[in-house]
């Protein structure tokens, strides 16, 4: 990065907007023209471009959810919420980061696996199948059926998100939310070389 700045151009700064413990905080990342014509925006780890929290709030809530299978998406938010010092976390928030991070952990096994990939309980299994199932069922239910999941629905799906969030979970046992959701971006990417979510 350090040689990648000394030959770079700055063009401007791009302003993003986060809610965290009981504050609006501006972020700004700069940007920068490279030799080659590419703009880059240096943004930090913490950062999810167009969502209103920090990566560890997103992080917490979805551990919080996939953790306790028997209780639903409004008590994590709202675990979370208080967790953070948030004004609001509702658990839509929570649903969309959760279907994100599941669909995210499903396409970072398809490129390890192929894409015949068989979830099950929570378990991979490389198949010779063409398409993907979750424990037996279709990954994408029909269009036109619209409901909100229930606690059961989402049993498998938790159990994957569970395992995928295990390195997070066992950082935050020994250190802050923040420490833990910068290790675990990190770990993600020095193996992948792909941001988070």
């Amino acid at each position: 990065m350090a040689a990648f700045l000394k030959t770079a151009e700055f063009t401007r700064n791009h302003e993003f907007k986060i809610k965290y413990i009981k504050r609006n905080h501006a972020v700004i990342c700069p940007e920068y023209k490279a030799d080659g014509g590419d703009y880059v925006v240096v943004v930090p780890w913490f950062l999810i471009i167009g969502s209103p929290y920090p990566i560890q709030i997103y992080l917490y809530a979805c551990e919080k959810y996939s953790a306790n299978p028997s209780r639903s998406q409004r008590w994590a938010a709202e675990d979370t919420r208080i967790k953070f010092e948030l004004e609001t976390f509702a658990h839509t928030t929570l649903g969309r980061a959760f279907k994100s991070l599941d669909e995210f952990q499903k396409r970072s096994l398809e490129r390890r696996f192929g894409r015949g990939v068989k979830f099950s309980n929570g378990v991979v299994e490389p198949s010779s199948l063409d398409s993907k199932t979750i424990d037996g069922g279709e990954a994408n239910p029909p269009k036109g059926i619209r409901s909100f999941p229930s606690v059961d629905d989402t049993a498998a799906r938790r159990k994957i998100v569970l395992k995928f969030l295990h390195p997070f979970c066992e950082t935050a046992k020994k250190a802050s939310a923040e420490a833990a959701g910068r290790e675990f971006v990190k770990c993600f990417y020095d193996k992948t070389r792909q941001l988070l979510l």
